[in-house]
């Protein structure tokens, strides 16, 4: 408790206002700030007081599953879910009370092999100082199966350390039935974990184990001392996992249950999903997980096996960022260890191509717009039967796709987000009454960006939404050629300020340093003062041409899509004309093959610095 006040990292202001309130409803104002964190008396009497209250005829106990419904009569009002009480029976409260804990079945546990004893910081004896440290990561490895980058930290100045890894992995994505499987691993993974992770938890260590499109992510974080310790056993784990029938089983229904809710999500979120389908090159639709779980009954315990422990991690490459208290050495030592756990061999150059090539977004035509519909009648029936058939609310995203992410492109595209979101809040949102949820904001897919504008509304369809967003589009020439010379410079100052913000926290640096990254690897990490520089050198006319000549509609080169999600007492309406109307999964696949894409990160024309707009 001591160490966790003493290297307590600075927090956001609004959860420091937070905790100190509720801090103060337990403790006097002088100790609100230690006294989560330090002991200062220790009471055996106080102690031995609470342990006589645990006893068996105090306890309640709650069950939460499809098995007890027959014990659950009731409905709570809010939102009607089954429950029920019931009284446990004497003659069980009496065997609970004479159980005892002889046999070994009950026994302190073993030390905590987390607890670190070594707070020094490497920053301090790096040769010339601190401040001979490179300011931006540096890259350490860059082998065939292995690229590492490194930074020692000398702003925070905390013995904590984040280790994150990318494995690259060319079967993770292959296919739905793979997708599910992967992600169903990292599940059982963490579960086989639970063994020793509330030891780290306690002892100030944190990971976790993702699935991602590429692979695997695993993100060690804490006190530096005992790092090392934690990636070895999650890592060996990873390399060797149990993977048991009984923990298989309850994991397979969490992973069904888990698609089978997103189809219960907002409508708005639906939409954006919708997006993602549609722009991004490659991209399994959600209903092919569910239904390879819930339907083709492939997904069983041998094929998952095998699939884990022989095609999984066969191959993979393995990107890594080591930042905080740590030196160069301790980072090599760190990957070495992993990569020797793993044992997996390197990605083939066709392997890594292939993994690199989904990471591509397509180009929208310029000479139509696209319509993407979502309705409850073009649904698949086992779609339709997870949907929320009570929903309301309808919703709406309107992509103007501006292009590759480069500069000036990007900066022009978030200036125009900084002027026109309180713009369209307000007519979409209080004038017109839309709904609650009225947004403008920039959107990239890989590494491309363009405008988007989503509105969920429970009072008009996805295509009266579309017409209103429409003629506040029609407005936008002039609300950039009224904007005065001071208003256009408070908005150019806001973005810079927002690009300039500084990290609070390790962690944040950290994940700024990992989108440069993953999943893309443009290695931009001084991102941020090379983009607000950019932001300085725009101008309000720069500005209304970039509008005129890409986003507007009688520009005619306007890329956009609109994407479309019906309420169910809705009716479905005829296609516009002049507009390709994609109303079912099928028909996005089908039109998907017809686009062409925005080149690749690292092929010529696919970001960076532009002296075009």
């Amino acid at each position: 408790a001591e160490r966790g006040s003493r290297y307590k990292e600075q927090e956001e202001p609004m959860d420091a206002a937070n905790s100190l309130a509720t801090s103060l409803e337990h403790h006097p104002p002088a100790d609100v700030l230690s006294a989560p964190y330090l002991h200062q008396e220790f009471d055996p009497a106080a102690i031995e007081a609470m342990l006589a209250l645990l006893t068996p005829a105090r306890v309640i106990t709650l069950h939460s599953s499809r098995c007890v419904a027959a014990a659950a009569p009731y409905r709570e009002p809010w939102y009607n879910t089954p429950f029920g009480t019931a009284h446990i029976s004497d003659e069980t409260l009496e065997r609970w009370a004479a159980a005892s804990a002889e046999g070994g079945m009950l026994r302190l546990p073993d030390p905590n092999p987390f607890i670190p004893t070594d707070f020094g910081l490497v920053c301090d004896s790096a040769p010339g100082g601190a401040e001979a440290l490179p300011r931006l990561p540096t890259r350490l490895l860059d082998e065939a199966g292995v690229e590492l980058w490194h930074k020692t930290d000398a702003t925070f100045r905390r013995p904590k350390t984040n280790m994150w890894m990318a494995l690259q992995l060319s079967q993770a994505y292959a296919t739905p039935l793979k997708v599910v499987m992967t992600s169903l691993f990292t599940r059982q993974l963490s579960d086989e974990l639970t063994e020793f992770s509330y030891h780290a938890e306690v002892a100030g260590l944190h990971y976790r184990v993702q699935s991602s499109n590429g692979g695997l992510t695993i993100l060690f974080g804490g006190y530096s001392h005992k790092l090392p310790a934690l990636l070895q056993r999650v890592v060996s784990k990873l390399a060797a996992p149990d993977l048991a029938a009984e923990r298989f089983a309850i994991q397979r229904d969490n992973v069904r249950r888990g698609y089978a809710n997103f189809f219960k999500e907002a409508p708005y979120q639906h939409a954006v999903y919708l997006a993602s389908v549609l722009l991004e090159v490659r991209r399994h639709h959600i209903l092919d997980y569910y239904r390879e779980v819930v339907e083709s009954g492939s997904l069983d315990l041998d094929e998952y096996r095998a699939f884990v422990t022989g095609e999984l991690l066969a191959s993979s490459r393995m990107l890594a960022l080591c930042h905080g208290n740590a030196s160069a050495e301790q980072a090599g030592e760190m990957v070495a260890a992993a990569r020797a756990a793993i044992g997996s061999k390197p990605l083939s150059c066709d392997e890594r191509r292939e993994c690199e090539s989904m990471y591509r977004a397509l180009v929208l035509p310029a000479d139509s717009e696209v319509w993407v519909r979502q309705h409850p009648s073009t649904l698949p029936e086992d779609q339709r039967l997870l949907a929320n058939a009570d929903e309301t609310n309808s919703a709406i995203e309107v992509f103007l796709q501006a292009g590759v992410d480069e500069r000036p492109r990007t900066m022009l595209v978030e200036m125009l987000e900084q002027v026109l979101h309180k713009c369209a809040e307000q007519q979409l949102r209080t004038v017109e009454q839309l709904g609650y949820i009225v947004w403008c904001t920039s959107r990239f897919t890989y590494n491309t960006v363009g405008l988007r504008f989503i509105i969920q509304s429970a009072v008009a369809s996805p295509t009266t939404l579309d017409e209103r967003i429409e003629a506040f589009l029609e407005t936008v020439p002039a609300l950039l050629r009224d904007l005065s010379e001071v208003d256009f410079a408070d908005y150019r100052q806001a973005l810079v300020e927002r690009k300039l913000e500084v990290d609070k926290k390790l962690r944040q640096e950290t994940a700024r340093y990992w989108h440069e990254m993953t999943p893309l690897q443009q290695y931009d990490f001084d991102r941020n003062e090379r983009d607000a520089e950019a932001v300085r050198a725009l101008t309000q006319p720069q500005l209304a041409a970039f509008w005129d000549a890409t986003l507007s509609r009688a520009s005619g080169v306007r890329r956009k899509a609109s994407f479309q999600v019906f309420a169910p007492h809705l009716e479905l309406p005829p296609p516009p004309d002049g507009v390709v109307c994609l109303d079912t999964i099928e028909a996005v696949q089908q039109f998907k093959k017809s686009l062409s894409a925005w080149p690749g990160v690292h092929e010529e024309g696919g970001g960076g610095d532009s002296l075009q707009s």
